[in-house]
Order: structure tokens, then sequence, then C-alpha cells
């Protein structure tokens, strides 16, 4: 049985309790400290745009759009075999880096733009239950009341 990875709708305190169960019998301490601390990280600061996913899929989408306007230039003088070859890759290439690039980008801005209180009392739900220390607490409190100061600096001007 392998470790269930962490899922879209899968809360903090849902994952952290999983990774809780499977300490010592799937997952190495090394392996659960390691996921765990990725995890808090992730409490503290909201995730940003994964270049390794983004990057990708915008090359993607360039090397699609690429072959879609050499499909469309040549398409009087090239045969038709390898028109349509090139608009059918040129597409499935710009949907596939789209997913890929504009997916990352939603997920990242939906994760930053949680409400203040919502990311406070997540947290605060975790310490009630045991999931996190009072240190780890105090230090994801000051990382999200820093944040929040910061994202109100930057609207006023």
């Amino acid at each position: 049985m392998k470790s269930r990875r962490k899922q879209e709708g899968d809360t903090a305190k849902e994952f952290l309790e999983q990774l809780a169960a499977d300490r010592g019998t799937i997952l190495t301490d090394e392996e659960y400290e390691s996921m765990r601390s990725s995890q808090l990280q992730t409490l503290a600061r909201p995730p940003r745009v994964e270049w390794a996913v983004a990057g990708p899929g915008l090359l993607c989408i360039l090397l699609g759009v690429g072959l879609l306007v050499a499909a469309l230039l040549t398409w009087i003088t090239a045969a038709e075999d390898t028109t349509m070859n090139r608009l059918m890759i040129g597409l499935l290439l710009v949907g596939l880096g789209s997913y890929f690039f504009f997916g990352n980008l939603h997920a990242c801005r939906a994760a930053f733009r949680r409400p203040f209180t919502e990311r406070i009392s997540e947290i605060d739900d975790l310490l009630r239950s045991g999931l996190i220390t009072a240190q780890e607490h105090e230090s994801i409190r000051k990382a999200i009341e820093h944040e929040s100061t910061f994202r109100v600096q930057n609207a006023e001007t």
C-alpha cells in the first residue's frame, strides 16, 4: 500500500493526519519530516507558480502555436498530410500546455486569495488537534501576519 499523495481538495489537517498515520509503516521518519516540513511551509506562505510545471506548459504552448502558424503558412503549398499533422500536433500541444500553465496559475492564485481569518483559523485548528507544536503555530502565524501586512501595503501603493 502506497502513501496517499496530497489531493487538491485535502485540507492541511487531513494531510497531516494521514502523514502521521503513515509514519513508521509506509514512510520513514526522514520522509515524514520532509513531507511535513513542506506542508508547514505551504501553510506559512501560499504556493507560488511552480515553474517546473508552468515552464514546460508554456514551452508546449509556444511550440504548438509555432506548428499552427507553420501549417497555416504552408496550407496551399505543402502536402495535405503534412499540414494536417502540423495542425493536429499544434492543437494538441497548445491544449496540453494550456492545461499545465493556466491550471498551475489558477491553483496558485486561488491559494493566494484565501482570507487572513481562514488561514489563521486553519492553523489554530491544527494546534488544537495536536498536529503542530505551539512554536510551529507561532512561526506560521507570524509569517501569515507578515504576508498580510505586505499585501495591505502593496494594495495601498
